[in-house]
């Protein structure tokens, strides 16, 4: 302090602000358990959403906490520092200014939280030999943009329409499952605009039997539906009113739609009928229309006979490309297009994966700002200092010394920003934590941003140093 020309009466005790921030901070930290405990809800987007808020809150009262420890070491006058090394000294110097320290550590730390906590949300693919969740078991999906008529698990059928004799091998042990569908507007996420008359899937008994698909919410189940969502489309709600099914994503972002909320549709005859969201599916090869039984599908809509949308389960993926061959080469005049399971799902993925790409390039917007300001907070800190480090250096310091300690008053803060927001992510993304968590992109990218820090550091340091601090000392 009197090198630095500024001296400050008093003794600054433990009642300080230093201190009083602590309350604070105790508080956000106690929030932050809460938030982990509200998180058991049975919504994975709420879960989701609580844990996030979890993580923002510790990463909260991390800061404070900081800021609490930084107004605390400015010690009492006559109190004995323990510790001589220089990484003592470099920590002890970030209370020189506290309000740049702070901002410092909260740039790196809010940013690393933002990038590692969305690449934890990052959608993950399957495996090559196992079919993602949303695909339901069914290695293809098809839809035809005339209606099929007949059953095409049977062989004559599929003779019938022209099928080639070379499909039915690959059809060998293969179950098409087949649903009615009325052609409307695409609800799921490649439709940039809001519907206006959704497309209808009818649902089959052997759909709703099997109960493959995972749920992301749904209405309370009765006794008699045996845990099984997808009797929800069976209940009978009312005149003008049929039960329905959507994923989860389309309902929220293209219908604004939630669980138990309506769609007003028009029957064959022109009436009004409510559909009402019974139950929402996560990550399905389904999120491109609105799902209802067949039952109602076929009491709404009489004349519309045929199926339209086509799912292929099978017992070898390796038959899946002449599988979809066959089938579009056979069916061709009614329009009909295949794909697998998985690109399709994949598809739908890209656009949150890039929704996810924008936000971790705002996050790392925000961990450059970071970076160049710790190594302007030090250019200033050092150009402030400049007859201190010179009256060091006539006391017997080297350059190389006052290099280290500079270097560690702003290495610390990165590294206290990286551990701050990565703990605070890990935090936010418990619910993906697992195997498929992309750990080797994330602890890259943490240890890029590490040694990025560390260069723009060293770069500060030694042109903070390669000035003559003769001129400065004459001057102290």
């Amino acid at each position: 302090a009197l090198l630095a020309g500024a001296v400050e009466g008093g003794a600054r005790g433990p009642g300080g602000p230093g201190a009083r921030i602590l309350a604070p901070a105790a508080a956000l930290a106690a929030l932050a358990l809460v938030a982990g405990a509200a998180a058991a809800s049975p919504s994975p987007g709420m879960r989701a959403g609580m844990f996030f808020a979890a993580g923002a809150l510790l990463l909260v009262a991390g800061l404070a906490l900081f800021s609490g420890w930084l107004r605390q070491q400015r010690p009492a006058s006559g109190r004995r520092r323990r510790s001589g090394s220089i990484a003592a000294a470099g920590a002890r110097n970030m209370a020189r200014h506290p309000g740049r320290s702070l901002t410092a550590l909260c740039l790196v730390s809010c940013a690393v939280f933002v990038i590692a906590a969305v690449g934890a949300h990052r959608p993950t693919a399957g495996s090559d030999s196992q079919l993602p969740p949303g695909a339901g078991g069914y290695a293809v999906v098809a839809e035809s943009d005339l209606p099929v008529h007949g059953d095409l698990n049977d062989a004559g059928i599929r003779r019938r329409l022209g099928l080639p004799a070379s499909l039915e091998e690959s059809l060998e042990g293969a179950r098409i499952l087949q649903l009615r569908s009325l052609p409307g507007e695409d609800v799921s996420c490649l439709n940039l605009y809001r519907p206006g008359r959704p497309r209808l899937l009818g649902a089959p008994p052997g759909l709703i039997e099997d109960s493959r698909f995972p749920f992301a919410a749904h209405l309370p189940l009765a006794p008699h539906m045996d845990a099984n969502p997808w009797r929800l489309l069976e209940e009978d709600l009312g005149p003008g009113v049929v039960a329905a099914a959507a994923d989860a994503n389309s309902a929220q972002w293209i219908l604004h739609r939630g669980l138990g909320e309506e769609i007003t549709i028009q029957d064959a005859a022109g009436r009004p009928v409510r559909l009402r969201l019974a139950a929402l599916l996560r990550g399905s090869i389904l999120q491109s229309g609105v799902v209802i039984s067949e039952a109602a599908f076929e009491r709404l809509f009489p004349e519309r006979t045929g199926y339209g949308f086509f799912l292929v389960e099978t017992p070898d993926e390796s038959r899946v490309p002449a599988l979809i061959a066959g089938l579009e080469r056979g069916l061709g005049d009614f329009g009909f297009d295949a794909a697998p399971a998985s690109d399709r799902l994949a598809r739908f993925a890209e656009i949150e994966s890039t929704y996810l790409s924008t936000f971790q390039s705002l996050g790392g917007l925000g961990l450059l700002l970071g970076t160049l300001g710790l190594g302007l907070l030090l250019l200033r800190n050092a150009f402030e200092r400049r007859r201190e480090l010179a009256a060091l250096q006539a006391f017997g310091f080297r350059r190389r010394r006052l290099a280290r300690l500079l270097f560690w008053e702003t290495g610390l803060l990165l590294l206290g920003g990286i551990a701050l927001g990565a703990g605070a992510a890990a935090v936010a993304s418990l619910p993906h934590l697992g195997p498929n968590l992309p750990w080797a992109s994330l602890g890259a990218t943490l240890g890029l941003v590490l040694a990025a820090g560390w260069l723009a550091n060293a770069a500060a340091v030694r042109l903070a140093l390669r000035r003559d601090l003769l001129p400065a000392l004459k001057g102290e």
